[in-house]
């Protein structure tokens, strides 16, 4: 069954989903996929007539919600910095110049010079609550199991490495440019 979107559009919006999410404190980041937008087709043609979006789970230690979906559209800047403490004390959520949301986990990005805060600021933003989507499962994959290999987290050493010529399928072992 398919959950609601909640679409966060005015102050009231940003303050709802902050209340429901405590403020995201004690919170992480689980996962999030970034579409570019920008492709090339079949005719090996640049496009750049699509929206970039980045799609996150957020997990925490508190119940309903204990997870979320938020989806970012028209992303126009994102940053993010892995760190070894990937906990969020808090994040804020501000509706800034040109109807741009911002979502970040310092209240002022500016004055932050000793690590990188993850930003992000995008004209869209929604959300909706994930209960299920706790745990150490990943969401957004799109393995098939001929190309289990190239995804299994192991040495690179061990993925077998091949190239191939742009337009070939994928596992031809054709010639060209060096596939990573």
């Amino acid at each position: 069954m398919s959950k609601p979107w909640n679409h966060v559009q005015t102050q009231q919006d940003v303050d709802d989903l902050l209340l429901t999410f405590n403020d995201f404190h004690d919170s992480l980041l689980r996962e999030c996929k970034y579409c570019a937008g920008a492709y090339i087709d079949d005719a090996l043609f640049l496009n750049f007539n699509s929206r970039p979006y980045l799609r996150c789970v957020f997990q925490r230690q508190r119940s309903e919600p204990c997870a979320i979906e938020v989806v970012f559209s028209d992303v126009d800047f994102f940053q993010m910095q892995a760190g070894s403490e990937d906990v969020i004390s808090e994040a804020f959520i501000t509706l800034g110049e040109e109807g741009m949301v911002v979502w970040s986990d310092v209240s002022n990005v500016e004055q932050y010079h000793e690590f990188l805060p993850t930003v992000i600021r995008a004209k869209f933003m929604s959300w909706r609550t994930m209960d299920e989507w706790i745990g150490i499962r990943e969401r957004y994959t799109a393995v098939t199991p001929d190309d289990i290999h190239y995804y299994d987290p192991e040495p690179t050493s061990m993925v077998p490495s091949y190239s191939r010529a742009p337009g070939e399928p994928l596992n031809t072992g054709g010639k060209g440019s060096e596939c990573a």
